[in-house]
């Protein structure tokens, strides 16, 4: 599932990549991989609270990856939300 909504992704088939990813996240919620994608996706389509969500939960289930809280935070200053 995760393969195909990667292909999905990167041909920009937004969408359907959602709504797969969605679904591993629902099956696989320790698995931070879809949250990545999910995170990137909403980022590229302007939806950049969404964005924030999805990367903020990777980055936690990830603990050492400091670009990803980088990039939440980046976004969250841009909406200023902080």
């Amino acid at each position: 599932m995760l393969g195909e909504a990667n292909n999905l992704y990167a041909f920009k088939k937004f969408e359907d990549a959602i709504k797969i990813l969605e679904e591993v996240v629902r099956r696989m919620p320790d698995l931070p991989e879809p949250l990545t994608t999910l995170s990137n996706i909403y980022e590229e389509i302007g939806e950049l609270k969404k964005s924030i969500k999805f990367g903020a939960m990777a980055a936690y289930l990830l603990k050492t990856d400091v670009e990803r809280w980088r990039n939440c935070a980046k976004l969250a200053k841009e909406l200023k939300m902080y």
